[in-house]
């Protein structure tokens, strides 16, 4: 896709907002997947620096690899997002609904849930289940996995 038709983050294409009589040459102005090739010519040590100082950064380094010459499929993309927000000890630990317990969702004044684990009916659905930094990281075989492994 080229630069000058590529929508920005703004709703405008990039060669209408240059037009613009206000015009600021921002870096964060330019398109996506501009933004990645300038990502992916950056060293590792710059990428944290970035990330660190910058909201619209804070991801996308987590998509381009230093040193690994190849450009990774989207669903290898997802998968490594996937494991850092799973290895982040501050993301694995915020309490989450219980995947196990199912409230009626009635509406009743009597709050009652399903414990599937233990079979059996509780009052007190409000339990909170906290994640733990570590995962299994499966997928059908040709995919990847080595590769995603190692970005």
């Amino acid at each position: 896709m080229d630069v000058d038709q590529m929508e920005t983050r703004y709703g405008a294409t990039y060669v209408a907002r240059m037009a613009r009589p206000n015009k600021q040459i921002v870096l964060t102005n330019l398109p996506t997947n501009v933004l990645q090739d300038v990502v992916c010519l950056m060293n590792a040590r710059d990428l944290t620096s970035l990330s660190g100082v910058c909201s619209l950064f804070q991801h996308m380094p987590n998509e381009v690899v230093p040193g690994l010459n190849l450009v990774l499929y989207e669903h290898q993309r997802g998968g490594l997002k996937w494991m850092l927000r799973r290895e982040t000890p501050s993301l694995a630990c915020i309490p989450q609904p219980h995947p196990f317990i199912f409230s009626s969702g009635s509406g009743d004044p009597v709050a009652v849930a399903v414990d599937l684990i233990e079979n059996r009916v509780i009052t007190n659905p409000n339990v909170m289940a906290r994640g733990a930094c570590g995962s299994m990281f499966c997928d059908e075989p040709g995919l990847g996995k080595t590769i995603t492994m190692l970005a």
